[in-house]
């Protein structure tokens, strides 16, 4: 659907037709996908955050980190030796700690484990500014956002809710069309027991792609061989299409 795409328009990482107009004093921070392999892998923890750390907040260097799991004299290892995990643990540590109020966020999630993904939700959850978020990962976006961009044929409709609502509201509205389903005729209930077999039978796809994907992306950044990397990085980008699809079959099964 070109989610990755529009970030990157928005931040102009590359070439599009139209403009962007940011609004007024907006200070823009973005995390890509492979924004762990922009980290300086000479320097340590420790530097890697004090290089940002401003003002009072120079002095709680160590406490930041140790919020973000990074404690003891694991703060003195270098980047280099981090597994792919811990660097965007420090990657999204090091972007909270910059001075923007509209931070964009693609997969912020990938190779993060469930007390990570915890942290991070903490931390973006008592954040000041606006986040713009793409994201396969809906529990981590429930009670986190509060307004879906829903891109469909080319099209961007805004739905003003939160993404749990916006997905129970979408994808059939099961609690308000439950007693219009039991009025259908006999005749037609093998079709909605297909139908329901259906979507979670793509439910259960998706999220195999997404456990897929996730493993893919781990190996990536545990490699440093340039052909394994480039094959992953296809491997990847043909899982995430599989994942849109099957996301727009789900979608078609209860319009």
């Amino acid at each position: 659907m070109g989610k990755s795409t529009l970030i990157k328009a928005i931040v102009n990482d590359i070439d599009f037709e139209g403009g962007i107009e940011l609004g007024h004093q907006v200070m823009l921070g973005y995390f890509a996908q492979d924004e762990a392999h922009k980290l300086n892998h000479q320097k340590t923890i420790f530097e890697t955050i004090d290089d940002v750390a401003v003002g009072e907040v120079r002095k709680k260097v160590r406490q930041i980190l140790g919020s973000f799991l990074f404690s003891g004299d694991d703060i003195d290892k270098k980047v280099q030796v981090l597994s792919g995990g811990e660097k965007t643990r420090l990657s999204l540590c090091k972007l909270l700690l910059q001075p923007y109020n509209f931070l964009i966020l693609d997969e912020p999630t990938n190779h993060l484990d469930m007390v990570s993904k915890e942290i991070l939700k903490e931390a973006l959850a008592s954040y000041s500014g606006t986040l713009l978020i793409v994201s396969h990962d809906r529990d981590f976006l429930d009670g986190l956002t509060d307004r879906v961009y829903f891109i469909k044929d080319k099209d961007v409709k805004v739905y003003h809710e939160p993404v749990s609502q916006f997905i129970e509201s979408y994808y059939g509205a099961v609690n308000t069309e439950k007693k219009v389903v039991e009025k259908k005729k006999k005749a037609e209930k093998p079709n909605n027991k297909k139908l329901q077999n259906k979507q979670k039978s793509l439910e259960r796809r998706i999220t195999k792609l997404e456990e897929k994907q996730a493993d893919l992306e781990y190996q990536m950044y545990q490699s440093n061989d340039q052909e394994i990397i480039i094959g992953l990085q296809k491997e990847i980008k043909k899982v995430k299409q599989e994942i849109d699809t099957s996301f727009e079959s789900l979608m078609s099964i209860t319009d």
